[in-house]
């Protein structure tokens, strides 16, 4: 869905495990080459040992210095962040190695976003992704708390008393 919604003149891509092979090598190739301005990489897929050998750096024929084997990473975006503290130690494992992805990646920016955070889940997200909890307007990093009116969503409460009710509903 995110992926639809972008301008045209921003090139993305997603990596998603329903993606064939080709889809995939094609991807790896336009990120190699600087022509994916955004990647949709979920966790599982963005901790796997094939796609941390992709951000290894190689060494060149002299073997004196290194180059990475693609463009810098301006902003790594962690979506759905509270599965860091809440759900990474048993439902998404990945979601823990995210730390060490981002010390490899070394991305400009992180961003985390979620909206059901409460302070101790803040707490562990800061400090999982080596941000800073400054919570000061005025800063250009630290902990943004925004208001999340979603009129979108509707919550009914409904006594369905029947099989029959409740199928229909």
């Amino acid at each position: 869905d995110q992926l639809r919604v972008l301008p045209p003149r921003l090139p993305a891509a997603t990596m998603s495990g329903a993606v064939t092979s080709a889809k995939l090598a094609a991807t790896l190739d336009d990120i190699i080459r600087g022509r994916i301005r955004i990647l949709f990489v979920s966790p599982e897929r963005l901790t796997s040992a094939s796609f941390r050998r992709l951000f290894r750096p190689i060494w060149n024929t002299d073997r004196r210095e290194h180059e990475r084997k693609f463009p810098p990473v301006s902003l790594l975006c962690v979506d759905e962040a509270h599965c860091l503290s809440q759900w990474a130690h048993n439902f998404r494992p990945s979601y823990l190695r995210l730390k060490s992805m981002v010390n490899m990646i070394q991305p400009e920016s992180v961003l985390a976003i979620t909206a059901t955070a409460g302070p101790k889940v803040v707490t562990d997200i800061c400090r999982t992704l080596n941000i800073d909890k400054n919570t000061s307007e005025e800063a250009d990093n630290g902990v943004r708390v925004m208001k999340c009116n979603r009129d979108n969503i509707d919550v009914r409460c409904l006594l369905l008393t029947s099989q029959t009710e409740r199928l229909k509903k």
